[in-house]
Formats: C-alpha cells, sequence, structure tokens
C-alpha cells in the first residue's frame, strides 16, 4: 500500500545523473581562459576609474563645503561643525 503511494513521487528521489558537461579541447580552453582574463581587466580597469571619479567628487565636495563654512564664518555666524 505505502509503495503505491511513494512510487508516483519516487522519481524525483532517485539520484539523477547530470547531464555530461561537453569537453572543450585545449584550444577552446585557452580562448575561454583569455576571454575571462580580458573581461576582468576591463572590469579591473573600470573599478579604478570609478574609485578615481569617486575620489575627485569627494575632493571637490569637501572644498565646496569648507568654502561654504569660509562663507558662513566671514558672515557672523558661528558654528560648532568644524
Amino acid at each position: 500500500m505505502m509503495s503505491q503511494l511513494v512510487s508516483p513521487v519516487a522519481h524525483f528521489f532517485k539520484n539523477k545523473t547530470e547531464a555530461p558537461v561537453p569537453t572543450k579541447c585545449v584550444p577552446e580552453l585557452l580562448a575561454a581562459l583569455a576571454e575571462t582574463r580580458a573581461k576582468k581587466a576591463e572590469l579591473e580597469q573600470q573599478e579604478r576609474d570609478l574609485v578615481a571619479a569617486t575620489q575627485a567628487k569627494l575632493r571637490e565636495q569637501q572644498e565646496a563645503l569648507e568654502e561654504l563654512k569660509r562663507k558662513v564664518r566671514d558672515s557672523g555666524i558661528e558654528t560648532d561643525c568644524g
């Protein structure tokens, strides 16, 4: 009785063999490696560009804030924000 209840779903629990990954020859693997490394180099360059742009924008905003603080102090308003 129990086997009749379980048998409709038993195929879900059997070990399925994975479909074999098509094997590639060495030149194909080397080409894939070169492509991956090129993508990595491009991403690393994008990261360096973003870091540099962020640093530049931060310096620009810090300078603008300092200028604003100077104008506030020059107008006779005391601030306690440094």
